[in-house]
């Protein structure tokens, strides 16, 4: 192989190398602007996340409240039924002592 074969082939490479490296470049470009792309969507999401996450702890303390209430309210009304079975009893002893009389 003479010196001009060895240019000729030397070029070649270098040719190809340099369309490589071209090539890697515009997929690096492509690249960093689809990672900048991602960054905004994920930093979109974790503001979306957050509020969310706000909107869930709200929500929480709503149903604790309101699971209180209902307790209290069960509790409430298991209190009037047992005054109002008091309160039977009593008519009906009542009623018994009025027809005993």
């Amino acid at each position: 192989m003479n010196i001009d074969e060895r240019l000729d082939r030397l070029t070649e490479r270098h040719e190809a190398l340099t369309q490589s490296i071209e090539l890697m470049m515009l997929d690096t470009r492509e690249n960093t602007r689809n990672i900048a792309t991602l960054s905004l969507v994920v930093r979109e999401l974790s503001q979306h996340i957050a509020a969310t996450s706000q909107t869930v702890q709200a929500t929480i303390k709503i149903v604790q409240a309101t699971s209180k209430t209902v307790s209290d309210m069960a509790a409430s009304v298991d209190t009037l039924g047992r005054i109002a079975e008091i309160h039977e009893h009593r008519l009906d002893h009542i009623e018994g002592n009025l027809e005993g009389a």
